[in-house]
């Protein structure tokens, strides 16, 4: 997310020194305990390519820089969260909101890890109001509808439970799991949001980010994304790129590699003695030109019905019938 951030997060980070990656890493491993210890030693980083390390590698090389870099632009992010949520919701947004497995305050109710009762609704009321407020302070609106779809999905996969014949206990229990828990509030009304978050210094604050996140973060909803910087990575992951369209297919470069290979193959059995690439036809022989619609190949391609298989040197190697098809 940080390598396309928005660009009211990227000015400041920018404007300190630091690309949104390199504050995100030294934030994090600036961390301190109460004894002044470092808290935070391993950085997760999900990579699509090798350059994808770069800026973090960059990062890392500004290490024992953290201690000036860091705080200036922390001091200006957080005082843009605090004018754009105001001091009451800052000073306590999280409390009194229970978790998808019904802790409140990070705590278990009455000792048990999982209170259903607490939560029946399984809505994970702290990361909705999380997503709304660095969606007011930040625009972090991409990375935020993202997450919710979600729990959208999960609140899908509930009802669908509930339909069953089965119970929200049940759901969470043997369901749900703790990677990514916890569910939207789909179509339920206010009062029944209210009821798990009576003791919540921010009810009302938290009602309101709930209603705010259903119509502007939902899958389903359109929402008008704030200005976003450009992708910064230097190139596209294999599963981004666009795929060709098939009538743009090359479908000449396609079976002349598929040719090239069986060449490579032939050649290799008949040094070692074990097949007589001539009685297999004169397409399959070294520098064979490839032309569809005309000669033995097109045919050989078109009927798709030859398997191959060539025993070279103790490995067998074996090419499936050639198809008119995209690889």
């Amino acid at each position: 997310m940080l390598f396309k951030p928005p660009v009211k997060f990227n000015e400041v980070c920018v404007a300190g020194g630091l690309s949104p990656i390199e504050f995100n890493n030294l934030w994090l491993l600036d961390k301190k305990n109460a004894d002044g210890e470092p808290t935070i030693h391993t950085l997760v980083i999900g990579t699509a390519r090798p350059s994808d390390f770069d800026e973090h590698m960059k990062s890392i090389g500004k290490y024992d820089q953290r201690a000036e870099l860091v705080p200036p632009i922390a001091a200006k992010l957080n005082a843009m969260y605090e004018e754009a949520m105001g001091k009451d919701w800052v000073a306590g947004w999280w409390k009194g909101l229970p978790d998808p497995f019904g802790n409140v305050d990070g705590k278990p109710v009455d000792g048990s890890l999982v209170n259903v009762p607490a939560n029946p609704h399984v809505v994970h009321y702290g990361v909705i109001a999380w997503l709304y407020s660095i969606c007011k302070a930040w625009d972090f609106h991409d990375f935020a509808r993202q997450r919710y779809g979600m729990l959208v999905g999960n609140g899908k996969k509930l009802d669908s439970t509930v339909a069953d014949g089965k119970t929200s206990s049940d759901y969470v229990l043997d369901i749900m799991g703790d990677f990514g828990p916890g569910c939207d509030t789909r179509t339920l009304d206010s009062a029944t949001l209210a009821a798990s978050i009576e003791g919540a210094p921010c009810k009302d604050a938290v009602l309101a980010a709930l209603e705010w996140a259903r119509e502007n973060l939902h899958p389903d909803k359109e929402c008008e994304i704030p200005p976003m910087c450009e992708d910064m990575r230097p190139d596209i992951c294999w599963p981004d790129r666009p795929k060709p369209k098939s009538d743009a297919f090359d479908w000449g470069g396609y079976v002349a590699g598929k040719l090239r290979l069986l060449c490579g193959l032939i050649g290799a059995a008949e040094e070692a003695g074990e097949v007589d690439g001539a009685a297999l036809g004169s397409f399959f022989t070294e520098g064979a030109s490839v032309s569809l619609g005309d000669g033995d190949l097109a045919k050989f391609v078109a009927d798709g019905n030859i398997d191959l298989a060539i025993k070279s040197g103790g490995v067998k190697a074996k090419v499936r019938p050639l198809t008119l098809s995209p690889p």
